[in-house]
């Protein structure tokens, strides 16, 4: 169908490795700029539990192939909009 996303370039292997990753990334983004000082409260550390609760989407994406990966579509949306949210509070109440 012409597509060239980066799973398609790089093989699902990648994939699988580049979505376990920007999950930890997301997680240690809160942590670096609160040991930078960038922070004023440790609130927005809140936002890192959201890698744990990827895991389990972790676990689907790294298990499961095509269609059935849809699931783990939404879960990742849902996991965003929670990341999002604790990242913000923890913003605002600094």
């Amino acid at each position: 169908a012409g597509r060239r996303t980066l799973v398609v370039r790089c093989g699902t292997a990648f994939g699988r490795w580049l979505f376990a990753g920007c999950l930890a990334g997301a997680a240690l983004v809160p942590w670096a700029l609160w040991a930078g000082g960038w922070l004023a409260s440790a609130w927005s550390l809140l936002a890192s539990a959201s890698f744990l609760l990827g895991l389990p989407v972790m676990r689907q994406v790294q298990r499961k192939e095509g269609a059935a990966l849809n699931a783990a579509l939404g879960l990742t949306a849902g996991l965003l909009l929670f990341y999002c949210a604790t990242f913000s509070l923890g913003w605002l109440l600094a």
